[in-house]
């Protein structure tokens, strides 16, 4: 029996997803599929069991339970904003700082793009995988919709994109992509992301000992904002958002901020990164939603220690020896709740 899924997807704030020309952006289903299988590992604890049956992989030459493919437009949308209009922005200029550097030569697709894609999966699988496969897909499609979008600094807020409409046959997990189609406030907003995680959690095994990116019971979804104030756009909501981040960074000590992602580059020349990896993604997630003509600002904080177990922090600097430290505990969950409560810009806690 034939499983089907189109979606459409508009974009919330401009996307950047990259193809072979590094200064142009464009819908590619490469691109979209990362996005899918970071979510389906952070909410399967035996990811490693189904995530080649479900999406493919290269090293076990298999192809993958999961098709996909661009149904509209038939050709790709405008690509022709450039962020560098948001210089005036400080918070939004924090959050994507690196795409002001050189000038912001990237052209991203804007804010208000619509484009639909639509999933199949293979016939005569076995219905374990089958399963899994329409739950990966919607539980991943809701979680980029909710809590991170696709493409460069999806993490802080760009790239966002939104579910408009969903046509499913054979396909009833779809049911928690419909029930966020026709938001009509943040109370509803509220019960629908309490529903959908819960139903999240009863589809797979909750993670124990997390060391990566992964939902868990410490998990922690916020909708922010100031009181009695409604952000009219994207920018607004961002620069905002953007603005409260950076205060709250100087609210941390040097330790405490490191928490929050590696590399750092200090201004005295000295780089902070992990003994065998220079990266590690941040474990707080910003995203900007549309709830009717208003956008509001959420924040997903993971309970996940940054780097690979027993691996620590290197510090290297252009005079002296390396120096090697421990790495900090996920300190910054409390420490930005107390924060937000403390500002009154706490409106939901999932």
């Amino acid at each position: 029996m034939n499983s089907t899924l189109t979606l459409t997807l508009e974009t919330v704030t401009p996307l950047y997803m990259g193809g072979a020309d590094r200064t142009q952006s464009e819908i590619r289903i490469p691109s979209m599929r990362g996005p899918l299988r970071f979510w389906y590992r952070a909410v399967d604890p035996n990811f490693k069991d189904f995530e080649a049956k479900i999406f493919g992989s290269s090293v076990n030459q298999c192809q993958g339970a999961l098709s996909m493919s661009i149904v509209q437009p038939p050709v790709q949308p405008t690509c022709n904003y450039n962020i560098i209009h948001e210089r005036s922005r400080p918070g939004l200029k924090y959050l994507a700082y690196p795409l002001f550097i050189n000038r912001a030569t990237r052209l991203a697709i804007p804010a208000g793009t619509t484009f639909k894609i639509k999933h199949n999966i293979l016939p005569w699988l076995k219905n374990d995988v089958a399963d899994r496969t329409r739950r990966a897909v919607a539980a991943a499609w809701w979680l980029i919709s909710t809590v991170g979008g696709m493409g460069q600094r999806c993490r802080r807020g760009l790239g966002s994109v939104r579910i408009i409409s969903v046509d499913a046959e054979n396909w009833s997990e779809a049911q928690m992509l419909q029930s966020g189609v026709a938001v009509e406030d943040v109370k509803q907003w509220e019960q629908i992301a309490k529903t959908n995680l819960q139903q999240i959690k009863d589809w797979f095994m909750e993670f124990n000992n997390v060391i990566h990116t992964a939902l868990n019971k410490d998990s922690v979804l916020l909708l922010l904002g100031p009181k009695n104030t409604v952000f009219s756009s994207w920018q607004v909501a961002l620069d905002w958002v953007g603005d409260l981040y950076k205060r709250f960074r100087s609210t941390l000590n040097h330790n405490e901020r490191l928490s929050l992602g590696l590399p750092v580059q200090k201004r005295n020349g000295c780089t902070v990164k992990g003994q065998t990896h220079d990266r590690s993604a941040s474990p707080m997630m910003i995203n900007i939603i549309r709830i009717n003509n208003a956008f509001y600002p959420v924040v997903m904080l993971f309970n996940c220690q940054i780097l690979a177990p027993n691996e620590r922090i290197k510090i290297d600097c252009r005079y002296g020896q390396p120096r090697v430290i421990s790495k900090p505990g996920p300190v910054f969950i409390q420490k930005f709740l107390q924060y937000v409560k403390k500002n009154s810009y706490l409106l939901k806690e999932v």
